[in-house]
């Protein structure tokens, strides 16, 4: 039998506790536990009801997890409150963590953008990280939140640019979801001079979406069984392109196409979907948010999936909504910023077409050329599932990130000695 692998902590703000509420950080705990390491788990639910009881539980693969829901002291006032959530979460969770896991809860550790949520438990924990730390950004805060206008500019956002820099540092590595991540990383945040970075994709789920009758699925819902439809899942928000999405499905009601836009999910712009139904929009329609099974057999029975982001920001994205449609076998149409390489990984990769986003009519184009031709609809299904396997796999993720945290750990105990004694590791572990 093979020994057990060292304890792993790992700190998120979103984990899922059931069948139904997965994330890729459940993923990515599974996937740990199942090469032998003890893993630990700090969920910190940020945009839960603070009023929650905190628990611990263990999952039936030993992931032991550990809810420390945020502060909520409302009595405070709206400020107050806020002040609070943000300065006080993460030190009620650092001492929820000490209590349960003790003084060194994991010889690795591992968190997710917003690295500053975890402030109070990265002091704690990043002591006892004896193999490595890893910092995996999914996002930029503050710079992504800011420019999709959730957070103010001014004195606010370099509070928090300098406090994530800060953080960032105590990482043996930063990792980014793409090349030109490593690029704004670089650029707009104040790392340790010669700190590892490195890139490791998105992954999810290789379960195919279930096998069902087409027709069937669509009548179940309402929706149309003769007309192509693009399907829009996920959270209906700021950021996700909806306007442009609801824009191409005007131009298309106007030039008399039988396409049809779905939007499955909720979210503070789901109003402006329901809208656009109630003012007369029959070519869309809005399901509200289903569990992961029904989700993906809905969109199995569809045609194109829209990924969607908004012009004009600067922060690259990597949308992860993609791995579901390629799960259900859709071609894709990618409506991206400038800032991000999303569109060349879409060409590359061959399972869909990508346009720039704050163009509704070449969005609408890009869905109807991929309808136009079955051929091409199925090679890119094809290529989406291959795709799948060998980018947005677990397992690779999982294995990048060790040899990357490796590789930082040699490169410092090479340039630690005398020179001469070994060669000299240079540059980032991923270039």
């Amino acid at each position: 039998m093979n020994e057990p692998g060292p304890t792993v902590l790992m700190v998120f703000s979103k984990f899922g506790d059931s069948a139904d509420t997965r994330y890729l950080t459940n993923d990515l705990a599974d996937a740990f536990a199942e090469r032998g390491f003890r893993v630990r788990v700090i969920h910190l639910p940020w945009d839960s009801p603070g009023d929650r009881t905190p628990r611990f539980y263990v999952q039936d693969n030993g992931v032991e997890v550990l809810v420390s829901p945020p502060l909520a002291l409302s009595w405070l006032g709206r400020l107050g409150a806020l002040c609070a959530k943000w300065g006080g979460s993460s030190f009620v969770a650092a001492h929820r963590g000490r209590r349960q896991f003790g003084k060194t809860p994991g010889a690795i550790v591992i968190g997710m953008s917003p690295i500053v949520l975890g402030a109070f438990v990265w002091r704690w924990a990043l002591r006892s990280a004896s193999v490595g730390s890893y910092a995996y950004l999914v996002d930029f805060f503050p710079f992504h939140h800011r420019a999709i206008g959730v957070m103010p500019g001014g004195l606010i956002f370099k509070v928090a640019q300098w406090m994530e820099s800060a953080l960032l540092r105590r990482f043996t590595v930063v990792g980014c979801m793409s090349p030109l991540g490593l690029d704004y990383l670089a650029r707009n945040y104040a790392l340790r001079p010669g700190q590892a970075t490195g890139v490791v994709s998105l992954w999810g789920p290789q379960s195919l979406a279930p096998s069902a009758d087409p027709g069937g699925v669509r009548a179940m819902y309402g929706l149309p069984g003769d007309r192509p439809i693009a399907v829009f899942g996920g959270q209906i928000t700021h950021g996700r392109g909806i306007e442009d999405i609801l824009a191409s499905a005007a131009l298309a009601r106007r030039a008399q196409s039988d396409l049809v836009f779905l939007f499955i999910g909720r979210g503070p712009l789901a109003p402006l979907v329901q809208q656009a139904i109630d003012g007369g929009s029959s070519n869309v329609c809005l399901i509200s948010e289903l569990g992961r099974e029904e989700y993906l057999t809905l969109v199995a029975a569809c045609d194109v999936g829209m990924v969607a982001t908004v012009a004009d920001v600067d922060v690259p994205t990597f949308p992860s909504k993609t791995i579901d449609y390629l799960r259900a076998g859709l071609p894709v149409a990618a409506s991206v910023e400038a800032s991000t390489d999303f569109d060349e990984f879409v060409a590359a990769r061959g399972f869909g077409l990508a346009v720039a986003a704050g163009d509704p009519a070449r969005l609408l184009e890009a869905i109807e050329a991929i309808l136009a031709d079955d051929d091409r609809r199925r090679a890119m299904a094809s290529a989406g599932r291959r795709t799948l396997h060998e980018i947005f796999n677990v397992d690779v993720a999982v294995t990048n990130m060790l040899a990357q945290i490796a590789q930082a750990r040699d490169r410092k105990s090479a340039t630690a000695e005398p020179v001469g004694a070994r060669g000299a590791a240079t540059g980032h572990v991923d270039r």
